[in-house]
């Protein structure tokens, strides 16, 4: 059974971040008006970190939908 926990939106950058159950593992869900990028996680633990970070980057208005999108698959250099 595959469905969706909780959805964030940034409206100023129109991006939505979506966490979901997909039967015994997760996925997250980064997508705008043109892409739809998903990253699936066995482990719930991981995948709430995820989430939270990229929900902190929303808030906090860093990052680009790129940059958000290489975060996603640990593929961007953080400066911290």
């Amino acid at each position: 059974m595959n469905y969706s926990i909780i959805t964030t939106k940034d409206i100023h950058n129109d991006q939505q971040l979506e966490f979901n159950k997909n039967g015994n593992k997760y996925s997250i869900c980064l997508s705008n008006e043109k892409e739809n990028i998903i990253r699936n996680f066995e482990d719930y633990e991981n995948a709430i970190e995820m989430y939270n970070f990229i929900t902190t980057l929303f808030i906090k208005g860093w990052y680009s939908f790129d940059e958000r999108k290489d975060i996603l698959f640990d593929n961007y250099p953080l400066p911290f």
